[in-house]
C-alpha cells in the first residue's frame, strides 16, 4: 500500500491497526500508526476522512497520556467538518 499513500485501503488498515495497538496496550505503536493514518487521510481529498483520522489521533493521544496534537487536531477536525458536503458530517 506504499504505492498508494492516500488510498482508502491504506487509511483503513492503519486506523484499524492503531485501534488494535491501543487494545493491546501498545500506545507508542498506536500513535505511530495513527500518525500514518492521518497522513493517508490528509492526501485523500475527503474532509470527513481527514477529520475522522484527526479525532482518532486525539482519542489515542489522550488515552496514552501524550497529548501532542490534541488542540490543533480538534480545531482542524471542526474546520474540516464544515467543508464536508451536507449529510456526511452528522447533519
Amino acid at each position: 500500500l506504499r504505492d498508494a499513500p492516500s488510498s482508502l485501503w491504506r487509511y483503513t488498515v492503519l486506523i484499524l491497526l492503531a485501534e488494535n495497538a491501543v487494545a493491546a496496550g501498545l500506545p507508542a505503536a498506536a500513535l505511530q500508526l495513527q500518525d500514518e493514518s492521518v497522513a493517508a487521510a490528509a492526501g485523500s481529498g475527503m474532509p470527513t476522512r481527514f477529520a475522522e483520522a484527526l479525532l482518532a489521533r486525539v482519542w489515542i493521544e489522550v488515552g496514552a497520556g501524550a497529548p501532542r496534537h490534541v488542540a490543533e487536531d480538534l480545531r482542524a477536525a471542526r474546520a474540516l467538518t464544515a467543508l464536508a458536503p451536507a449529510g456526511t458530517a452528522g447533519d
